[in-house]
C-alpha cells in the first residue's frame, strides 16, 4: 500500500530517524561544514546531487541519511575507542577520575537499607500484612483441627 501524505515517505521517515540519533548523541559528532538557511542555494554551493542519472538521483538521498545515521554511531564507537585505548589522554584521564569517583561511591553506598527501602517500595507493605493474615489463619486452621482431632478422640474413646 504506497502512502501519497510527505509524513509517511521513506525520506522523510529516514530524515526523522536521522535527527533521533543526532539527538541521542547530544549533537556532539555533527560535523557539518556549513548551516544553510536556503536548502537549494546550499546545493546549488556544494554541488550535491548533479548527476543525470535518475536512479542515482532518486536514492542518493536516502542513503546520505542512512549513511550519516551510520556516521554517528561510527563517531561514537570511535570517541570510546579513543577513551578506552588511551588515544586522546585528556579525556581518558577524565573519564578515569569519574570511573574512581563512582567506586568510591559504589564502596561507601549503603546497599543493605537501599535493598530494604527498595523492597519495601515494590513488593510493599502489603506483602507484609499478607503474611501476617496467612499466618493468622493457619494458626486458626491449626486449632480447628486441633479441636477436631480431641473432638474424634473423645467420641471414639465413648465408643
Amino acid at each position: 500500500v504506497a502512502h501519497s501524505s510527505e509524513s509517511k515517505s521513506v525520506g522523510n521517515q529516514i530524515k526523522k530517524i536521522h535527527f533521533k540519533v543526532q539527538r541521542a548523541h547530544l549533537h556532539l559528532f555533527d560535523d557539518r561544514v556549513f548551516i544553510a538557511e536556503d536548502r537549494a542555494e546550499a546545493k546549488k554551493q556544494l554541488k550535491m546531487n548533479n548527476t543525470k542519472n535518475p536512479i542515482s538521483k532518486r536514492i542518493n538521498p536516502w542513503l546520505a541519511n542512512i549513511l550519516k545515521i551510520f556516521e554517528y554511531e561510527v563517531s561514537a564507537f570511535r570517541a570510546m575507542f579513543n577513551i578506552l585505548f588511551w588515544k586522546d589522554p585528556i579525556l581518558s584521564y577524565w573519564a578515569m577520575m569519574f570511573l574512581c569517583c563512582v567506586m568510591i561511591l559504589v564502596l561507601v553506598f549503603p546497599w543493605r537499607r537501599f535493598f530494604f527501602v527498595v523492597g519495601v517500595l515494590l513488593l510493599g507493605p502489603q506483602n507484609y500484612y499478607m503474611n501476617i493474615i496467612d499466618w493468622y489463619r493457619s494458626k486458626k486452621a491449626k486449632k480447628k483441627d486441633e479441636q477436631r482431632q480431641s473432638l474424634h478422640l473423645s467420641r471414639s474413646a465413648k465408643i
